[in-house]
């Protein structure tokens, strides 16, 4: 599915992207951010408890869920919306239930595929007109309504083949997307050392590293989110920073 938010940021969840069609500015999100502002979007006019998020968003695919990792995750849609170009807060906290899309931000839903309409002959008489077009749109727009309502599960069945690269440190063991090559992997970690702190792999440990990337006329802004879990007591922290290179 594709969203237009405020006329101006295209959202597409096929390519898990973000981009000012204004500047051309773009941002590529994990699948889990994806996740998160394709179903927010699709139930823009109600308010998601975070339980209903933790289970669409989270289990469903065996992430970890917790009100860490939400928060997490909303604060960095809420920063690529801000960076982006979005002067209004797009996401709304409602305290102690959940979270939605704020009710004075436009948003616009089109499909994906873009299909053909065949206008009717001239000579053809105005009722006949009516009827046809109706005969048209009336299924479209059922088909577009069916399509939102079930995102969720078309985002579930597209992304099952996709799996996670994992690498071995001392006794850590580090999950990231297929698409982290080994020098990518090593360059995460040294970036994290340098903003964060040194990983301790000297106990039984899961990392998972997420980044997002945004390149433009002034450079490349990547930002990354590292999830460190503890295997003994099962807690997770996370932790998040960015990295800016220069044109």
């Amino acid at each position: 599915m594709k969203f237009e938010i405020e006329e101006f940021i295209h959202f597409d969840t096929e390519d898990a992207s973000l981009v000012n069609q204004k500047t051309g500015d773009r941002l590529e999100l994990s699948l889990t951010s994806t996740r998160l502002l394709a179903k927010l979007l699709c139930h823009r006019k109600d308010v998601l408890s975070r339980d209903e998020i933790f289970q669409s968003v989270f289990d469903q695919f065996g992430a970890r869920s917790s009100n860490s990792n939400l928060n997490q995750y909303i604060s960095i849609l809420r920063r690529n919306l801000a960076e982006l170009g979005m002067v209004k807060e797009t996401i709304t906290t409602v305290p102690r239930v959940g979270f939605r899309i704020s009710e004075d931000v436009m948003v616009k839903m089109t499909d994906n595929a873009k299909k053909p309409v065949t206008l009717p002959e001239s000579h053809k008489k105005k009722t006949y007109k009516y009827f046809s077009l109706f005969r048209i749109f009336f299924p479209l727009s059922i088909i577009l309504f069916i399509s939102c309502l079930f995102i969720a599960n078309s985002l579930e069945s597209k992304l099952k083949s996709v799996s996670l690269k994992k690498t071995a440190m001392d006794k850590c063991t580090i999950f990231s997307s297929t698409s982290f090559s080994t020098s990518e992997i090593e360059e995460a970690l040294s970036t994290n050392s340098r903003h964060s702190r040194k990983l301790d792999c000297s106990i039984p440990k899961e990392i998972y590293i997420e980044r997002l990337q945004m390149n433009s006329t002034l450079g490349t802004n990547k930002h990354y989110l590292f999830v460190e879990c503890l295997l003994s007591s099962n807690k997770c922290v996370s932790y998040y920073f960015r990295e800016k290179e220069n044109a």
